[in-house]
C-alpha cells in the first residue's frame, strides 16, 4: 500500500521485484514476501563532490547601478562578475540551499534575492560584496517571483503563485498586499522614480486581455489604466515618472492567406507612451522651423521642452489615460520584447529582417531609433542608464555602453563561475524544489486528494540511496506520478550522455541480391521541393533506380556480410559517392554523388499517407477524400492545409487522427471541418464561385486509436461535439490536461506540472484519464494491416458510402437568369 511494486520478474519458484528502492522475492508456493539482502559496493563517482564550471547554468542576472558588476544566480549560488577587471566572487557558497532571482539595489549597497535556507523561499538581503545575509520575510508558503527595488532602495516588490503582488518595507520587513489576481500571474512590476507608485502588468478580469495597473503606496489603492479594449503590457516609467512607455497590440494589419480568401492580423505591436499627468508637457510637441531674430541667442529649447530635474512627488491621474496615449513616431508595428527608458531615450528589442531581435535605442529628441546590438535575446539597463547588459541566444553576455553600434563589444568573461558541488546536498535541495514546484504549480491545489506532505516525506526517505543524478530523476518521476495526471514529466538535469552522431540514410530499402551484393528494392519518392522531405536518390541528377545494386560507398566495398549503414556512419547531410550498377558487378558500374539524409521518418510517413489516400480512392471509386493529421502542432496543421484544399470537393471525407501526437488545442483544425457553403455565385461560362471558396458539405468520419493523444484526444472530442460525424477506431489515450511552464531545478532539470485541465459546459471533467470512446470500435490488428490493408479505413469507407447512398450530396444548379426585357 505504501510503495509501487516495480519490475517484476518471474522465475520457477519466485517473483522478484523492487519496492521502495529494495529488492524482494515472493515465493510462489506460499506467497511469502522477504527482502533480498544485497549490498553492492562501488566508488559512486556521481556522488563525489567536485569543482564544476557553472557558466552554462545561469539563471537570472542583475546589473549593478554603475554597470561595473553583474550578479548572477548559477547552480543555486550567487556570483558577482566584474565588467572587465577584478575577481569573480561566489557570494553565498551554500550547498544544499538554493538562491535565485538576485536584484541589485539602486544605491549599490545590497543584493536582494530568494533563498530556501529556511525550508521555504524567503526574501533576503546580502551586502554587495558578500557577507552575512539578512532575512527580510519569514512567512514563506508558496513560490515567490523575482523582487524589484524602489529607486530610493527603501522598498521591494515581489509576486507569488497565490497571485498576490506584495510591497515590502526594507527597514521593518512589513509586507503590504498591493493587488491580487484571478486570471494569471503578475509581471512587469516596477516602482516610479519617486518611489510612491508601483506599475505592473496583469490580466484583466473583464476582457482577459493584458492590461496595466497602478498601485498608490501612499493611498494603498489600485487603479486600472486604459479602456480595456486593447492588450497593453511591459510598462516602463520614463526617467521623470511623468510618462509610461509600454507595448500594445493596436495595429490591425490585414494579411491574406496565400491559399484562400482568409486572413490574419500579424505584427500588431508598437511602442506607446502615455502621459500620467494631464498637465505634463507633450512628449513630442509639434514643430515648426521659424526665422529667429538677431536678438535671439538660439539657446532656447528647440522643441519647446523644458528639463525638469526636480524630485517632487508625481501627480498621476489614471482617468483619460487612453486619450493621452500615443505611438512613438517612426517606429513601425512589429514584434517587440524588453523595454527600458532613460531621460533621453527608450530601449527595446525589435525583430529584425532575419528574425533575431535587434536592441534599439530610440532617441526622444531626434525621434529616431538606432541599433545598439543585433541578435539579442534579452537585455537590462543599469540604474544609471549608461550601461546595458545583453544576452545572445547562445548564452553569450555582453556589457556595453548604452549607445548605438555596441554590437559584439564587452563580452563578459564567465570563466570564473566555478563552484564545488556536493551532489548529495544538491539532490536533497532539488527534491525539495520539485516537491514545492509541484505543490504550487499543479492545477489542483488539493493535489488530487493526495497527502502531499506525507508523500514528500516518503520519497525523501529514498534520497540517501541515490548515487547518480538519473536516480534522482527516477524518484521525482515516482513522486509526481502519484498525481495520476497525464502530461506530468521529469526532464533530465546535468547527466552525462553519449554524443549522438547522425548516420546517413538514402531513403531506400535493400535486399540481398545476387553475387553477395545488396540490391535497392525500393526508393521512397518524398517531396524534393521541401528539405525536410527530401529523398536523396530521386533528386535531379542522381542516376539511381530501383533494382540497381549498391556496390560501394566512398570507394569502400559493400557486400551482404556487412551492414550498409556502417558505411554511412556520420555522413548525414554530407555528400558521398555511391558506386552502383544494374548488375552485381563492377563492370560498367557508375559513380553517383548523393547527399544522404539523417532520418527517413518523413519519407516513410509521406509514403504511408499517399498509400492511404490511394486505398480510400480505390475503395470509394474516387468519391471520398482522406486527410491524416500526425499532430495538432506545426506538422499536423501543415497537413491540414496541404490535403484539405485539394479534397474539399469530394463527396465525403475521412479525417485520420490515429497516431496523432498532439500539440496545440486543435480548434483551428475543427474550424476547417465545420465550414459549410453559405452561397454560390454564378459567373459567365465558368463554374460558380462559392462562399467560402473551400468548404466541405458532405459526410465525414474521424479515425482514432490509443495513440491519439493530447491534442489528438481533443480533436475527436471536438469533432463529436460539433456533430461532424461518427468516430471510428479505438479509445484515445486520455491525456487532456496541459502544461504551460514552471520554474526549473538548480541544475537545469525540471519537473513539468499540469497547469490546466478540460471540463465541459455542464461542469463535468472530460477526456483526461478516460479518453474518447469511438462510435464504431475497430482494432487495426496486424493481420488486418498486412499487405496494405487497413480495417479502420475500410470501415470508414463502408459507413460513408452507405450515407451517400441514403443521402446523396446535392449541389444546386445555376438558375435561369431573370428576363428583364421590355414588357416585363
Amino acid at each position: 500500500n505504501e510503495w509501487d511494486l516495480l519490475w517484476p520478474s518471474l522465475g520457477p519458484e519466485n517473483v522478484v521485484f523492487t519496492r521502495g528502492g529494495r529488492l524482494y522475492r515472493m515465493s510462489l508456493a506460499d506467497e511469502a514476501v522477504s527482502p533480498i539482502p544485497i549490498r553492492v559496493g562501488g566508488a559512486r563517482p556521481g556522488a563525489v563532490p567536485a569543482f564544476d564550471d557553472v557558466s552554462d547554468n545561469l539563471g537570472d542576472a542583475s546589473l549593478s547601478p554603475n554597470g561595473k558588476r553583474v550578479v548572477f544566480d548559477a547552480r543555486g549560488d550567487l556570483f558577482s562578475v566584474p565588467a572587465e577587471h577584478g575577481p569573480t566572487r561566489n557570494l553565498t557558497r551554500s550547498q544544499g540551499v538554493r538562491e535565485h532571482s538576485p536584484s541589485w539595489s539602486p544605491d549599490g549597497q545590497w543584493i536582494a534575492y530568494l533563498s530556501d535556507a529556511s525550508g521555504e523561499y524567503e526574501l533576503y538581503l546580502l551586502p554587495r560584496s558578500g557577507g552575512e545575509p539578512r532575512q527580510l520575510t519569514n512567512d514563506g508558503e508558496v513560490w515567490r517571483f523575482a523582487p524589484v527595488w524602489s529607486p530610493d532602495s527603501k522598498r521591494l516588490a515581489y509576486a507569488d503563485r497565490k497571485r498576490r503582488l506584495i510591497v515590502v518595507d526594507v527597514a521593518t520587513g512589513e509586507q503590504t498586499e498591493a493587488d491580487s489576481a484571478h486570471r494569471g500571474d503578475f509581471a512587469g512590476y516596477s516602482f516610479s522614480p519617486d518611489g510612491h507608485w508601483l506599475v505592473y502588468q496583469r490580466v484583466r478580469e473583464d476582457s482577459r486581455l493584458l492590461g496595466i495597473s497602478l498601485y498608490s503606496i501612499d493611498k494603498a489603492k489600485t487603479y486600472r489604466l486604459g479602456d480595456g479594449l486593447t492588450a497593453e503590457f511591459a510598462p516602463t516609467w520614463s526617467a521623470d515618472g511623468k510618462y509610461l512607455f509600454f507595448f500594445s497590440n493596436r495595429d490591425f494589419n490585414l494579411e491574406f492567406s496565400a491559399f484562400e480568401f482568409n486572413y490574419i492580423y500579424n505584427r500588431a505591436t508598437r511602442v506607446y507612451a502615455a502621459a500620467l499627468d494631464p498637465d505634463a508637457p507633450a512628449l513630442f510637441p509639434l514643430r515648426s522651423d521659424e526665422e529667429t531674430g538677431a536678438s535671439d541667442d538660439g539657446n532656447g529649447d528647440e522643441d519647446g521642452e523644458g528639463k525638469d530635474d526636480g524630485a517632487e512627488t508625481l501627480a498621476i491621474d489614471p482617468l483619460g489615460f487612453a486619450d493621452r496615449t500615443i505611438a512613438l513616431p517612426g517606429v513601425p508595428p512589429g514584434n517587440f520584447g524588453g523595454l527600458a527608458a532613460t531621460a533621453d531615450a527608450v530601449y527595446f528589442l525589435q525583430e529584425g529582417d532575419g528574425q533575431p531581435f535587434d536592441l534599439q535605442r530610440y532617441d526622444l529628441s531626434k525621434r529616431k531609433a538606432e541599433t545598439v546590438a543585433s541578435g539579442v535575446a534579452e537585455f537590462e539597463l543599469s540604474a544609471s542608464g549608461k550601461t546595458i547588459l545583453y544576452t545572445r541566444p547562445n548564452g553569450d553576455m555582453h556589457l556595453v555602453d548604452a549607445k548605438p553600434g555596441a554590437s559584439g563589444n564587452g563580452k563578459l568573461d564567465l570563466s570564473g563561475l566555478r563552484m564545488k558541488i556536493n551532489p548529495r546536498a544538491e539532490w536533497r535541495q532539488m527534491f525539495d524544489d520539485a516537491w514545492r514546484i509541484s505543490r504550487d504549480f499543479f492545477y489542483d491545489p488539493n493535489m488530487h486528494g493526495m497527502d502531499w506532505d506525507a508523500l514528500g516525506e516518503r520519497y525523501r526517505s529514498l534520497l540517501p540511496s541515490v548515487s547518480h543524478r538519473s536516480e534522482l530523476d527516477f524518484i521525482l518521476g515516482e513522486l509526481v506520478g502519484e498525481l495520476a495526471a497525464g502530461h506530468t514529466y521529469v526532464a533530465n538535469g546535468e547527466v552525462d550522455g553519449v554524443e549522438r552522431i547522425e548516420g546517413g540514410m538514402l531513403g531506400a530499402e535493400f535486399e540481398a541480391g545476387d553475387g553477395g551484393r545488396y540490391r535497392i528494392s525500393r526508393i521512397y519518392s518524398g517531396e524534393n521541393w521541401h528539405d525536410d522531405f527530401r529523398s536523396p536518390l530521386t533528386e535531379p541528377g542522381v542516376d539511381v533506380d530501383e533494382g540497381d545494386y549498391l556496390l560501394a560507398v566512398d570507394g569502400e566495398e559493400l557486400r551482404t556480410d556487412d551492414n550498409p549503414f556502417r558505411l554511412l556512419e556520420g555522413k548525414g547531410e554530407r555528400v558521398v559517392t555511391l558506386t552502383v550498377n544494374d548488375r552485381p558487378s563492377r563492370d560498367g558500374a557508375r559513380e553517383v554523388l548523393v547527399r544522404p539524409i539523417e532520418s527517413e521518418l518523413n519519407l516513410r510517413y509521406i509514403d504511408w499517407v499517399k498509400s492511404r489516400i490511394a486505398l480510400v480512392d480505390e475503395l470509394s471509386g474516387g468519391r471520398i477524400g482522406y486527410i491524416h493529421l500526425p499532430d495538432t502542432a506545426i506538422d499536423g496543421n501543415r497537413m491540414m492545409q496541404k490535403l484539405f484544399y485539394g479534397q474539399a470537393n469530394k463527396d465525403a471525407l475521412i479525417v485520420d487522427d490515429r497516431y496523432n501526437g498532439g500539440g496545440f488545442i486543435p480548434d483551428r483544425m475543427i474550424e476547417y471541418l465545420t465550414r459549410k457553403n453559405m452561397a454560390y455565385w454564378a459567373m459567365r461560362d465558368i463554374d460558380s464561385m462559392r462562399t467560402p471558396n473551400f468548404a466541405h458539405d458532405g459526410p465525414k468520419v474521424m479515425l482514432m486509436n490509443g495513440y491519439s493523444s493530447s491534442g489528438g484526444d481533443a480533436l475527436p472530442y471536438f469533432f463529436r461535439q460539433q456533430g461532424l460525424g461518427p468516430l471510428v477506431g479505438s479509445r484515445t489515450w486520455g491525456g487532456l490536461i496541459g502544461l504551460n511552464g514552471n520554474p526549473p531545478l538548480a541544475d537545469g532539470g525540471m519537473v513539468q506540472l499540469c497547469t490546466f485541465r478540460i471540463y465541459d459546459d455542464e461542469g463535468n471533467w472530460v477526456v483526461e484519464n478516460e479518453g474518447v470512446e469511438p462510435d464504431v470500435e475497430i482494432f487495426d490488428t496486424p493481420e488486418g494491416l498486412a499487405d496494405g490493408g487497413d480495417p479502420s479505413i475500410e470501415k470508414a469507407v463502408e459507413i460513408l458510402l452507405d450515407q451517400l447512398q441514403r443521402t446523396p450530396v446535392k449541389r444546386p444548379v445555376i438558375p435561369e437568369p431573370p428576363d428583364l426585357g421590355p414588357g416585363r
